[in-house]
């Protein structure tokens, strides 16, 4: 890691440290031609200033909903974004619900949920709301394409989820949701095909390890 300074490589463009967690956000920073990066996570601190608005494109493997926020903000040129939330049994990632986040450039948001507790136990819904919420406070006028992967989140609210993206004016949607037998209770999902922008939503056929998927092909939330 000490050798990834601007200085080093100062024509620096595309980045990828997919087996390299914690990465400074002021490191990224100093490449004022990184156009993309993919990374296993990233450090940083609500006290950092700095901001990069050469990068369009950002891919996290794991990430702090805490820190989300904080981290879209000093990214104005945003335009793919994808990230994926981790929760385990001893998780205590929490979201900030008091600050309001407009995008107006993200043009791509691929969310993943990953539910790595294997107790049993369903996730605390006011987690899963970590999601809903961020789609919630995108710009209401921006043209944008969201999807979702669930992985064990039985308790997700998909009824919030739809309310906050009937919001947008233009917004296409699509779905993949997973859950192992062994470890996830099934959501109901005639329940959830009761919602209009879910009544699509499809299964696919189990597998031999329990596997219960189902897919919601790309649509319009309108």
């Amino acid at each position: 890691m000490n050798a990834i300074q601007a200085n080093n490589f100062p024509y620096l463009e595309y980045l990828t440290l997919s087996a390299t967690e914690n990465i400074s956000f002021n490191i990224l920073c100093q490449f004022k031609l990184l156009r993309s990066c993919g990374l296993g996570s990233i450090q940083i601190d609500d006290q950092d200033i700095c901001s990069s608005s050469s990068i369009r494109s950002l891919i996290l493997q794991k990430c702090d909903p805490s820190q989300l926020l904080h981290l879209l903000h000093h990214l104005p040129q945003l335009i793919l974004f994808k990230v994926n939330f981790i929760w385990t049994e001893t998780s205590v990632q929490q979201f900030d619900f008091t600050v309001d986040f407009v995008h107006q450039n993200l043009r791509s948001l691929y969310v993943s949920m990953f539910n790595d507790d294997f107790s049993g136990e369903a996730i605390d819904t006011d987690r899963c709301a970590v999601v809903t919420t961020l789609f919630a406070s995108l710009s209401l006028d921006q043209r944008i394409r969201c999807h979702l992967q669930l992985f064990g989140m039985s308790n997700f609210n998909f009824e919030q989820l739809q309310r906050a993206l009937r919001r947008l004016n233009s917004c296409r949607l699509s779905c993949f949701l997973i859950y192992h037998l062994r470890w996830h209770s099934l959501p109901d999902i005639d329940h959830i095909r009761q919602l209009s922008l879910f009544n699509k939503i499809r299964p696919s056929p189990c597998n031999a390890n329990n596997l219960h998927t189902y897919r919601l092909t790309w649509t319009n939330v309108h």
